[in-house]
């Protein structure tokens, strides 16, 4: 009886070390999905930031270019800050998503700007070649 008693210690024993790697292993990974979803979200706040000011510019350079259609005066040389100021943003707005891609694991479709598995050959939602 000893002996049994035993080997069912043993396999207790045995069962509650694997499911303690288990659940090591499922927080472990629960732990990276959450920074991943943070690291996410802070580059989503961040691009959204990038395209209210984007919107900004957009808002100044129609004025500019509305006041110039009317022979208005305009500030010598404004709208062109304006478009390079758009041309900074676009730049790290284009950063930021790529950044995004990474975290999330996605590639953009260059044909349909679906996003995909970074492991897909093919377009899920076009079909075109990645």
């Amino acid at each position: 009886m000893n002996e049994n008693f035993s080997s069912i210690l043993e396999k207790i024993y045995s069962t509650a070390a694997t499911a303690g790697d288990m659940a090591s292993k499922a927080v472990g990974d629960a732990g990276k999905k959450a920074g991943e979803v943070y690291s996410a979200s802070k580059l989503k706040i961040k691009i959204l930031n990038i395209k209210t000011d984007m919107d900004i510019l957009y808002k100044e350079a129609g004025r500019l270019v509305y006041a110039e259609h009317r022979d208005e005066e305009i500030q010598r040389g404004r709208l062109q800050a304006v478009l390079l100021a758009l041309d900074d943003k676009k730049e790290e707005l284009d950063e930021l998503l790529e950044a995004l891609e990474a975290v999330k694991g996605t590639k953009k479709c260059e044909s349909c700007g679906a996003a995909n598995c970074r492991d897909n050959a093919f377009c899920a939602s076009c079909g075109a070649e990645l």
